[in-house]
C-alpha cells in the first residue's frame, strides 16, 4: 500500500470457497452460466456481504476425466488460473457486492494451464460485463 496503491492479495484460502450446500443450490437454480471452453461458468450475485466478495466451486465431473490424478490436476490448474486472475474481479464487484461463482470443466481431457488459463480470463471479462450491465 505504498502511493495510494491497493495491495493485490493472490491468496486463495478456504473461505473463499464455496462449500454450503444451501448456497451451491441457490447458484445452480437461480444463477445465470455461459460457456467460455473447456469450462461453463455459473455466477450468481449474493446478499450476504460479511464473506469474500467472491466465493467459488470448481467440478471436474468423474464422467468427463475418469482417472483420479487427472481429475485433480485439472482441479488445480482452474483454481491456479481463478487464483492468478481473482484481482480483475474483484475490482469490478466492489466493496458493496459479492458474487458466488462455479467452474465446471466441459472438455474430455486435460488440457494446457494456458488453455484453461485463457477460460478463465475470458469468463472474468465476460462476468465483468455482465455486473456492468446491472
Amino acid at each position: 500500500m505504498c502511493n495510494g496503491q491497493v495491495k493485490i492479495s493472490y491468496k486463495f484460502g478456504k473461505d473463499e470457497r464455496l462449500s454450503s450446500k444451501k448456497r451451491i443450490n441457490q447458484l445452480f437454480t437461480k444463477g445465470k452460466s455461459f460457456i467460455a471452453f473447456p469450462l461453463r461458468v455459473i455466477y450468481a450475485p449474493r446478499s450476504d456481504e460479511s464473506m469474500p466478495p467472491v466465493s467459488v466451486l470448481v467440478n471436474v465431473p468423474k464422467r468427463k476425466i475418469k482417472i483420479v490424478p487427472k481429475r485433480n490436476k485439472v482441479k488445480r490448474l482452474i483454481r491456479e488460473a481463478y487464483r492468478l486472475n481473482k484481482h480483475k474481479l474483484i475490482e469490478q464487484i466492489g466493496r458493496d457486492q459479492a458474487l458466488d461463482l462455479a467452474f465446471l470443466y466441459l472438455h474430455n481431457e486435460p488440457l494446457s494451464f494456458r488453455e484453461i488459463n485463457d477460460s478463465v480470463l475470458k469468463a472474468i471479462a465476460k462476468i465483468k460485463v455482465y455486473l456492468g450491465e446491472k
